[in-house]
């Protein structure tokens, strides 16, 4: 609750207006365990949403590994192809998506003010009804003081959704061209059509190595040295 801007912090401390309890006396069983029941599920609703956020903070792993390989490949290349400087932009920007996932996971993971039934709630006096009544309002109570803030985690959630989204599309997407520019020759990976020889160091090319490497172990000659009678 500390990164709270000035108007949320205010809004939270807002006095919550709760609705008089204008039940029948034979009705207050049903509306008492309907009342436990919505502060159960909004208390789900935050577990839930916190895992799924604990569940996109793996994410840091990718833009780590990410960033391991572009840095290790500006390093070690000495002339960088056009396709390997599109391969360090597209790199970077799955890095950048990554980075905002986790920042937004984290914001919805942040501890918050919640509000429950204590010990003093329920050792009060009064009638059976009098005491339900009192219970059903301190329920009532707590799930009007908690919406906000799990509301606020819903909306980081959501923001975190969305940037892991872009980043498996933009990764789905890069990796259909590397796929593509590792099978035909003549790429724009900047390899001459006929070379087969890619540079290992190049981090684009790691499909076709494992490929020209399969090809010289089982001694498959090439198609050009191919005598077809």
């Amino acid at each position: 609750m500390d990164n709270l801007t000035e108007d949320e912090k205010k809004k939270l401390a807002e006095p919550v207006m709760i609705p008089d309890i204008s039940v029948s006396e034979e009705n207050l069983d049903s509306t008492y365990n309907l009342t436990v029941s919505i502060f159960k599920e909004e208390d789900d609703r935050r577990k839930g949403i916190e895992s799924k956020a604990a569940l996109l903070l793996s994410t840091i792993s990718i833009a780590s590994s990410i960033i391991v390989t572009a840095s290790a490949y500006i390093a070690n290349a000495e002339a960088p192809t056009i396709g390997a400087r599109i391969s360090i932009c597209v790199s970077a920007l799955v890095a950048i998506y990554a980075a905002r996932t986790v920042w937004f996971s984290v914001r919805a993971l942040e501890r918050g003010t919640y509000h429950g039934i204590s010990i003093e709630d329920i050792n009060v006096p009064g009638t059976k009804n009098q005491h339900t009544r009192h219970l059903i309002k301190e329920y009532w109570t707590a799930v009007y003081k908690n919406r906000p803030v799990i509301n606020r985690k819903v909306d980081f959630l959501m923001l975190a959704q969305e940037y892991y989204k872009i980043a498996v599309i933009v990764i789905f997407v890069y990796s259909i061209v590397i796929l593509t520019t590792s099978i035909l020759p003549g790429s724009f990976l900047g390899k001459k059509k006929g070379d087969m020889t890619p540079n290992k160091t190049d981090t684009c090319c790691v499909s076709r190595v494992i490929v020209v490497d399969t090809i010289k172990y089982l001694n498959i000659p090439a198609p050009d040295s191919t005598v077809i009678k």
